[in-house]
């Protein structure tokens, strides 16, 4: 009687050996790179969440590295509940291999989302096997209610207008606290959302309440349409888990207030998307999600590669989102809808395990649930109850992401990613019991054991070593792109070759860089090593050259690059190469339809041939593209369909648009315009009048006066 016993659901190590310190570790550092990853924030990065995706890589990394030398040490045992829940995460983690080996662009864009496949599965494992215990799993609530404080205080206080850094109001009146982006606040908002709920149903402590109101206005002040959504979710799936499985709450009047409650948030949700939508949203949404479900019937079985979305959608892209962005020079990288984008990268089988991991996770828990319910007199058992309030309170924010991610791409980032990850896995450590027996046993020798955990902390440090050098490449990216602001060149392309040293694959240095050789533009050939590496010493390039050099690099990590084909189509048309200009502007229409501009030079690049046919037809393009996008005329392309149509001899259509840039600027330069048309085409009688109307505006005109005397 006086010796305790054992429960091995809840205590899955003993102590004293290397495993039990790696566990502890783990269970100690797991919610705390949770923190960092939500709270820190650095502005001198181009991008301010990039300290963001180092903490996931270099922590997560380190966090699985860890993971893998402990399980080393725990030994390779599974019981068959275990095999069950990890199986489809193995799975899916292979896929994604499979899915990264077959993918075309395995330089930049699939190897953005490879990386975060490898973290957030590894995350996955981290969460079910090393937080077994009831105690670890309110130890990492209670880092995320922390959390929660935080950044809802700075969330708060950027509201009222307190905040003391550079980014201040970056997003007008919608706040992103540490974020950066107030998508990926509430977002995070959403996941954490239910856990003082459940805090407070459980103890009726009114500090829980406090932070759950504060959590709620935080996801209010974000304006962010998803997030209500997902907020709503994760509050009415928390209240009607409690109320089904909660049995030692009074039900009878749970339910009374649940059917008053649940249509009242309904009506509150639907309110406040009204007051935050934006038509322009909805529309871009819709056309996104169009050309996503074309782009799914491409290769619907095995898909076309992790990452590849962002790649190939600009070819797929519906015009519509052009006349609603107002913009050519942004690109969409992904779907607003997890679902679809995981479906066309990883197709039906990809998918279909992706499901498979939330159907298990999420069926599971409610199984969990209902049988602790069944439980003679489980109200008075502590450690049920507790295990009952996190299940619930974990279950109801992932559900929440989950169906916030049907309409927005909070999961494509780390903000927001590694914690929905890291919840799967500790749900299905809340749900799975941790057997004595086990069912799989792999043996491995002492001195194998030893080799493998060798490997293992090689591999670790490397990618940690990897990774950091990304964030030192962002920094050195913002000093370039300061540094081309103010024109000083030659610092700027030694900060962009210092960024693509460190970090190859950095799509956007490669393209600032080849805009610094563009604006600087010197045609005298030189040699520099710096701006020649690679290239044989002594051999001499311009800056045209360099310039296109760049933007091929650009192509080949992603050919459809925003505006890329559009900016090398403009060198070659300043370097007189129009039929390599002409191929170029020919891509570009491609990839935008819309943009005036392309059809506008291509048709300028014709003229210089000759082909006055094929730049008439360019330049009635560019002028239809342009009234239809931004309602104006223009100008300059009527000026030049008036000059090649006069070129080819249509003179009464030449002069009807002379006629009309007149009409359209009432600038002189315009009446000159026609004026040197009617004497080119021996009208004098025409040209006498027209020189009459010029004198009548600028009596002082002696050109014009001197023509008319002449004629």
């Amino acid at each position: 009687m006086g010796e305790k016993s054992r429960d091995f659901r809840f205590d899955n190590v003993k102590g004293g050996d290397i495993g039990y310190y790696l566990h502890r570790t783990l269970v100690f550092l797991t919610p705390i790179f949770c923190f960092m990853a939500a709270v820190f924030f650095y502005l001198k990065t181009y991008d301010s969440a990039t300290i963001k995706i180092t903490v996931v890589q270099v922590g997560g990394f380190f966090l699985i590295g860890i993971f893998f030398v402990r399980m080393l040490e725990r030994g390779l045992k599974f019981s068959k509940e275990e095999i069950i829940f990890l199986l489809p995460v193995a799975a899916y983690f292979l896929w994604g291999c499979f899915s990264y080996a077959k993918s075309p662009f395995k330089m930049w864009a699939s190897f953005e989302e490879f990386w975060r496949r490898c973290v957030y599965t590894g995350l996955i494992f981290i969460g079910f096997l090393e937080f077994r215990k009831v105690r670890d799993v309110k130890y990492f609530t209670f880092i995320l209610l922390l959390t929660g404080f935080v950044v809802c205080a700075y969330g708060v206080m950027q509201k009222f207008g307190i905040d003391p850094f550079a980014w201040k109001g970056a997003f007008g009146g919608r706040q992103f606290s540490t974020f950066g982006n107030p998508n990926f606040f509430g977002a995070w908002l959403v996941g954490v959302s239910a856990f003082p709920l459940c805090y407070f149903l459980k103890t009726k402590n009114p500090l829980y309440i406090g932070l759950y109101f504060l959590t709620a206005y935080n996801v209010y002040i974000s304006i962010t349409k998803g997030s209500f959504i997902g907020f709503m979710t994760a509050t009415a799936t928390a209240f009607i888990l409690i109320v089904i499985f909660a049995g030692f709450i009074n039900r009878r009047k749970a339910l009374k207030y649940l059917k008053i409650g649940l249509p009242l948030a309904i009506i509150c949700l639907l309110y406040l998307v009204y007051r935050a939508g934006n038509p322009i949203s909805y529309r871009f949404r819709i056309f996104t999600w169009m050309s996503a479900m074309e782009m799914a019937k491409k290769h619907p079985l095995a898909g076309t590669g992790i990452g590849s979305f962002k790649e190939t959608y600009p070819m797929f892209r519906h015009p519509e989102i052009f006349y609603i962005e107002g913009k050519h020079n942004t690109e969409t990288d992904h779907a607003h809808c997890e679902y679809f984008e995981v479906f066309y990268e990883d197709g039906i089988i990809g998918f279909g395990i992706y499901l498979l991991i939330m159907f298990i996770t999420f069926y599971s828990a409610t199984g969990k649930l209902g049988k602790m319910a069944r439980v003679p007199d489980y109200s008075k058992n502590p450690e049920i109850i507790d295990r009952t309030f996190l299940i619930i309170g974990w279950v109801a924010g992932a559900v929440g992401m989950f169906v916030q991610a049907g309409v927005d791409v909070h999961m494509r980032f780390v903000s927001s990613g590694h914690i929905f990850w890291l919840m799967i896995g500790v749900i299905g450590a809340l749900t799975f019991p941790e057997k004595e027996k086990k069912d799989f046993v792999i043996k491995i020798n002492d001195l194998t054991k030893i080799i493998l955990e060798f490997a293992v902390i090689i591999v670790t440090v490397f990618f940690m070593l990897f990774f950091r050098r990304f964030f030192i490449a962002d920094v050195n990216h913002n000093i370039a792109i300061a540094y081309s602001k103010q024109g000083v060149w030659d610092r700027a392309l030694f900060h962009y070759d210092r960024v693509l040293t460190l970090w190859p694959r950095f799509i956007m240095a490669h393209y600032f860089m080849g805009n610094v050789y563009n604006d600087r533009w010197n045609v005298t050939a030189q040699y520099n090593p710096l701006w020649d590496k690679g290239l044989p010493v002594g051999t001499q390039r311009t800056d045209p050259q360099r310039t296109i050099a760049k933007y091929d690099d650009v192509l080949r990590l992603a050919p459809n690059y925003v505006q890329v084909h559009y900016q090398e189509g403009n060198i070659y048309l300043k370097m007189g190469q129009f039929e390599k200009a002409i191929e170029k502007f020919n891509k570009a229409i491609d990839i935008d339809p819309i943009f005036p501009l392309s059809p506008f030079r291509k048709g300028y690049c014709l003229v210089r041939l000759g082909r006055y046919a094929e730049a008439e037809a360019a330049f009635r393009e560019a002028i239809a593209k342009d009234k239809k996008e931004s309602g104006r005329e223009f100008v300059e392309a009527y000026t030049n369909l008036a000059n090649v149509l006069y070129l080819g001899k249509k003179y009464a259509e030449a002069e009807k648009y002379y006629i009309r840039v007149i009409e359209i600027t009432q600038k002189l330069e315009s009446f000159m315009s026609l004026l040197s048309f009617y004497r080119n085409t021996n009208q004098t009688a025409a040209a006498k009048v027209l020189c009459q109307k010029i004198l009548e505006v600028d009596p002082k005109n002696q050109e014009v006066r001197e023509i008319l005397r002449k004629l």
